[in-house]
C-alpha cells in the first residue's frame, strides 16, 4: 500500500494485495463525504501482520476515521472505523473505490507487458462486487470484495456506505477482499487475526528458546522470531521460508537450505519442511528452458501467469550450480541433527540422484570441478548465490567465457561427496560410499593447485572456460573453510582476509574487495555486505578455530542490526564504517529476507559451539568468540533425539567462559574450552 494508506496502482504501480505472483486487489480507495481525507498518523504491528492509519475528514470537523489491514490466506482484511468526536449527531457518507487487474508480478516490475487473458467487467451486489478474469493457461480466477453491510449505492468499481452517526458512536465497517471472499459478519476481523497468528506459530510449535541477558540482542532475537514466522509459509511438503519481502515471496532453493541450516539447531521442523519440497520438486527429465537435468533441485518456484504459460523458465527454475548440492549436504545435516533415520531413507532416492547430476551434468569436463554454463534463455547468466549478471569477472573487470567454476562451489561438492560417503554407509551401500569418497578425494587434491594464487595470497573467485583463474578478492573464498576442502593454515589465512581492510567494511564482509577493478560499493553483487554471508564466515571461522574472527563477525553484525532497528535488510551498502554513523541502505533490497533473518540464529549457535547428534542424544559445546557484548546466552528445551536440555553460556571478564547445563533430561553433555 502506499504511505497514504491506499491502495492505487495507478499512482503507485507497484502497490497492491498479491497472492501466487499475481496482484488481485489493485485499487482500495476511500473518500470520506466525498472527499480524500487528511492522513494525521500511521503505523505497523512489529511482525508486519497489521497497518493502522489515522485520518481526520477534510469536510467535517469532528469525524475521524481509524483504516486498519490485515490478511489471512488468500484475502485482504481491512476495518473502517468512522468515530464522530463532535456532540451532535452527524451524516456521514463512505465511498469505495475497488479493483483488480490481475496482473503478474513480472508485468508489475519489469514493464513493457507481453500477452494477457481476458479481463471481464465487475459484477455489483447488495454488499460487493467481483471482477473476473480468463488466464492465458485457461483458468478463470475471481477477486472480490465484500462488506460487513449492504452498500447504499454501488456501480462497478465504487461503492457508497451511509450511516447517521451518533456523537461518540463508532461505525464500523468490514471488508474482505480478495480470493476466497464472503461477507464479513460479526467477529470476522478478529477470526481473519486469530488465524494470521495461528498460521504462523504452527511450524515453530516444540522450537526451543533461546535468550539474552543483553537488551539489544534480545530485540534481535526477538524480532527475527517474528519475521521468520512471516516468512515461513505452509506448503504440501510442510513449512517452508520464502525467500523475500516483497518481491521474491515464493519458495527459492538456496535461500530455503541456507535458512534451514541457520535455524535447524532451534527449528528443525523447517529444515525437514525445505527438505521434502526440494525433493518434491527434483527434476527427472531434461528440459533446457528451465535449465533442468536429472537429479537437479529447483532454484525458484513461481506460480504467477507468466510463469504458468511459460512466458518464462521460471514455473519451476533449476538455473543454480549450488542448490543441488546443498540439498545433499543438508539432508545429511538434518539427519545428524534429528536421528530421522526413516526420513534419510525415504530421502536417500533423491540424494542418490543429486550426486548423480554432479558427476553426470556438474562436471561438465570430467575434472572433478562442477562448473556452470550460462542460461541461453531467459534464465541467469551467473547461478552461484551471487547471480547477477556483472557478479564474476577477471582481475582486470572482462568477464568470463564458458562453463564457470566458483570456488566455493567446489567447497560445497567436496561436503557433499562426503556427506553421500557417509550417508551411504550408514545405509549399507559400500559401493556408492566407494564413488563419493573417491569424487571427494578428486577435489581435495586438485582444488589448491588450481584456485589458490600464491602472489596474492587468497583464492580465486572462480575458473573460466580454459581453466584461467579469475584472479579477484571476492567473499566467496569465506566459504571454503566451513566445507572443510582448505587446510587449516589456509582456513586462518582467509579468514584474515576477509576480516581484512579491502573486504572488511566495519559493518559485515563486502561482496568484492574496495580496489577491484569492478568494486563498486552499492552495486548488488560488486561490493555491498551480505547478513547472510555474515552467518556463512561465523561458521567457517568456528572451523578454522579463530575465536578472534568469529567475535569481530559477532560485533559488527550486531551492531549493523541495531542501526537498521534489529531487521537487518537483504544487503546494504559496503562503504567504510565511520563511528556509528548507520551502514548506508541499498535502496531496493527486500525489507525482510530469510537468509537474514536466520543470521542471530546462526550466530549464536556458532560462538556457543554447538553441536546436537540426534542419533546420540549427544550434544558438545565449544565456546568460542562470543562477544562480552552479546551478555549470557540461555537456550532452553533444545532436543536431542528423544532427550533434551537447556543450557546457559557466558563469557566471563577472564575470557573464559561459564556453561550452565540447566536441564537435561535423555540427552548426553560434553563441554569443551570453558
Amino acid at each position: 500500500m502506499s504511505n497514504d494508506g491506499d491502495i492505487d496502482s495507478s499512482r503507485n504501480g507497484e502497490t497492491g494485495f498479491y497472492v501466487d505472483d499475481m496482484r488481485i486487489v489493485s485499487l482500495f480507495r476511500f473518500r470520506l463525504n466525498g472527499a480524500a481525507c487528511k492522513l494525521e498518523s500511521s503505523s505497523k504491528d512489529s511482525t508486519l501482520s497489521q497497518f493502522s492509519f489515522r485520518y481526520r475528514s477534510a469536510t467535517l470537523d469532528h469525524v475521524e476515521l481509524t483504516v486498519t489491514y490485515t490478511f489471512a490466506e488468500s484475502s485482504l482484511w481491512i476495518k473502517l472505523d468512522t468515530t464522530n468526536t463532535g456532540t451532535e449527531i452527524c451524516d456521514v457518507s463512505l465511498d469505495v473505490d475497488f479493483a483488480a487487474d490481475f496482473f503478474d508480478t513480472f508485468y508489475v516490475r519489469f514493464p513493457p507487458r507481453g500477452p494477457r487473458g481476458t479481463l471481464h467487467p465487475a459484477k455489483t451486489g447488495i454488499s460487493g462486487q467481483s471482477i473476473e478474469y480468463d488466464t492465458l493457461d485457461g483458468r478463470r480466477l475471481c477477486s472480490a470484495i465484500e462488506a460487513s453491510e449492504p452498500a447504499a449505492h454501488s456501480r462497478a468499481g465504487s461503492m457508497s456506505f451511509m450511516r447517521s452517526v451518533q456523537a461518540g458512536e463508532p461505525w464500523t465497517l468490514v471488508f474482505q477482499a480478495g480470493a476466497g471472499v464472503t461477507t464479513p459478519k460479526a467477529g470476522s476481523w478478529t477470526q481473519a487475526w486469530e488465524t494470521l497468528k495461528r498460521g504462523r506459530q504452527a511450524p515453530f510449535e516444540g522450537s526451543c528458546h533461546v535468550r539474552s541477558t543483553d537488551a539489544d540482542v534480545n530485540r534481535w532475537l526477538t524480532r527475527a522470531a517474528a519475521d521468520l514466522s512471516i516468512m515461513t509459509v505452509p506448503q504440501q511438503t510442510g513449512p517452508y521460508p520464502v525467500a523475500g519481502l516483497p518481491w521474491f515471496a515464493v519458495p527459492f532453493g538456496r535461500d530455503g537450505l541456507i535458512t534451514g541450516l541457520q535455524t535447524l539447531l532451534f527449528s528443525p521442523q523447517i529444515m525437514k519442511g525445505v527438505l521434502l519440497h526440494h525433493a518434491k520438486y527434483q527434476a527427472t527429465q531434461t528440459d533446457p528452458f528451465r535449465q533442468a537435468w536429472p537429479g537437479k533441485t529447483m532454484h525458484e518456484r513461481r506460480l504467477g501467469e507468466t510463469s504458468r504459460a511459460r512466458l518464462n523458465p521460471f514455473y519451476c527454475y533449476y538455473g543454480s550450480v549450488d542448490t543441488t548440492i546443498l540439498f545433499v549436504i543438508c539432508v545429511h545435516a538434518y539427519w545428524v541433527r534429528s536421528g530421522d533415520h526413516a526420513l534419510l531413507r525415504s530421502l536417500w532416492p533423491h540424494v542418490d540422484l543429486a550426486l548423480q547430476w554432479m558427476s553426470d551434468y556438474g562436471d561438465q569436463d570430467g575434472d572433478g570441478f562442477i562448473e556452470y554454463a550460462a542460461d541461453p534463455g531467459k534464465g541467469l547468466a551467473n547461478q552461484g548465490w551471487k547471480d547477477s549478471w556483472d557478479a564474476i569477472m577477471h582481475e582486470d573487470g572482462t568477464f568470463p567465457c564458458g562453463p564457470i567454476a566458483l570456488c566455493e562451489v567446489q567447497g560445497y561438492a567436496y561436503a557433499a561427496w562426503q556427506a553421500g560417503r557417509e550417508m551411504a554407509t550408514e545405509l549399507g551401500l559400500p559401493e556408492r560410499a566407494r564413488f563419493c569418497d573417491a569424487a571427494a578425494r578428486v577435489i581435495l587434491t586438485r582444488f589448491d593447485n588450481a584456485f589458490w594464487q600464491e602472489d596474492k595470497g587468497y583464492y580465486a573467485l572462480a575458473l573460466d572456460g580454459d581453466k584461467k583463474p579469475c584472479r579477484v578478492r571476492a567473499s566467496n573464498m569465506v566459504h571454503l573453510p566451513w566445507c572443510g576442502l582448505v587446510s587449516a593454515d589456509r582456513a586462518r589465512s582467509i579468514m584474515a582476509e576477509a576480516l581484512s581492510a579491502p573486504l572488511f567494511s566495519g559493518w559485515g564482509i563486502r561482496t568484492l574487495a574496495e580496489g577491484e577493478a569492478r568494486y563498486k560499493p552499492d552495486l548488488y553483487h560488486r561490493g555491498p555486505c551480505w547478513p547472510h554471508e555474515m552467518a556463512i564466515a561465523a561458521w567457517s571461522g568456528a572451523n578454522a578455530k579463530s575465536a578472534e574472527a568469529v567475535e569481530r563477525i559477532l560485533s559488527a553484525t550486531l551492531a549493523a542490526a541495531r542501526a537498521f532497528n534489529y531487521r537487518l535488510p537483504e544487503l546494504y551498502c559496503g562503504y567504510e564504517r565511520i563511528g556509528d554513523i548507520p551502514p548506508v541502505e541499498y535502496k531496493s533490497a527486500n525489507l525482510i529476507q530469510a537468509w537474514t533473518v536466520g543470521v542471530p540464529f546462526s550466530l549464536v549457535q556458532s560462538a556457543l559451539g554447538l553441536v546436537v547428534d540426534g542419533r546420540t542424544a549427544h550434544v558438545t559445546i565449544s565456546p568460542l568468540g562470543l562477544p562480552h557484548g552479546w551478555g549470557a546466552i540461555t537456550i532452553e528445551n533444545v532436543q536431542a533425539g528423544s532427550g533434551s536440555f537447556s543450557v546457559r553460556v557466558a563469557r566471563k571478564k577472564s575470557g573464559k567462559y561459564a556453561v550452565d547445563v540447566l536441564r537435561s533430561e535423555g540427552a548426553t553433555v560434553t563441554i569443551n574450552g570453558s
